[in-house]
């Protein structure tokens, strides 16, 4: 993507052309490219929650710049600004959901009803794709065929029905994620752990921290907050701090044009040089060098 141009972020409205509450959709995936009001296929990002259900294709999608070979049957989560393209090949088929928090929020009974608490559009995981069994292939094209059809009847109570249906396939893939993490040999409590630690270094990574920082917050000692991430997530907490920190300057190195002090500055670091060995160090390149790696 040329540095000339800053990632667009396209909305709800602008993706699709039939959306319900102004916070849920759905498309097959064979028609959602063609029916697209933006340029899907490029480098772009969302200020909503995606799940890809492929059912049939090939090709790549490349995310947070790793790329994903199209292995279906498989499904693909991408959280509100992971940058994302595609690039296809060959018929394809699936299908494609689109909702905002407020959708699955506001019609939740969870007081702290949040997609990121599933782990499954974490960030800092393994990466978006989840390769489904075929065996439990068609378990995952019923659901979404009956999100398709609740989404294109006028019955009542529907948005609890499609909240419904959505709740279970999360619930679903969440099944097959921990399956193929090993979660099951995790207990509880360091999986909440984990999450609530995420979920703050999501919303906090640009405000320098430390993994003490955290700890506190947390209610829980540094060594406690490093030991259960290490178990849950195979690295220390204050590696995570730092790939979240890692990742975000690539994203603006390679999708603007923006100069690296300025980016250094946006991401807490008042020392430009500072930045510059810090990028080096956590990637083995300085940024202008990373940059010019297109």
């Amino acid at each position: 993507m040329s540095q000339g141009k800053e990632t667009p972020v396209i909305n709800l409205p602008n993706l699709v052309p039939s959306v319900k509450w102004g916070s849920f959709s759905i498309e097959r995936f064979e028609d959602s490219f063609n029916n697209a009001r933006g340029d899907v296929f490029a480098p772009h990002r969302h200020d909503l929650y995606e799940v890809f259900w492929i059912s049939k294709g090939n090709g790549v999608c490349t995310v947070d710049l790793q790329r994903y070979e199209i292995e279906p049957p498989m499904l693909v989560f991408v959280a509100p600004g992971q940058v994302h393209s595609w690039n296809l090949t060959g018929p394809f088929a699936g299908y494609v959901l689109l909702f905002t928090n407020d959708f699955f929020a506001t019609r939740s009974i969870e007081a702290t009803a949040n997609p990121l608490e599933t782990a499954l559009f974490a960030v800092p995981r393994s990466g978006p794709p989840i390769r489904v069994l075929d065996e439990h292939s068609q378990v995952f094209s019923q659901l979404f065929e009956k999100l398709e059809a609740e989404f294109r009847s006028s019955l009542p109570d529907q948005d609890m029905a499609l909240h419904a249906y959505l709740r279970l396939l999360m619930i679903e893939a969440k099944r097959i994620l921990e399956g193929q993490l090993g979660g099951g040999h995790k207990d509880e409590s360091a999986g909440l752990l984990t999450k609530r630690f995420l979920q703050l270094v999501e919303r906090n990574f640009l405000t320098p921290g430390a993994v003490v920082d955290y700890a506190e917050v947390l209610g829980v000692t540094t060594n406690h907050l490093i030991e259960t991430t290490k178990h849950t997530m195979g690295k220390p907490a204050g590696r995570i701090i730092r790939e979240r920190v890692v990742l975000e300057a690539k994203r603006l190195l390679r999708y603007s044009e923006r100069p690296v002090s300025d980016i250094a500055y946006d991401l807490g670091f008042e020392d430009h040089s500072y930045f510059s060995r810090f990028f080096r160090k956590n990637t083995g390149m300085c940024p202008t060098e990373f940059r010019d790696r297109q």
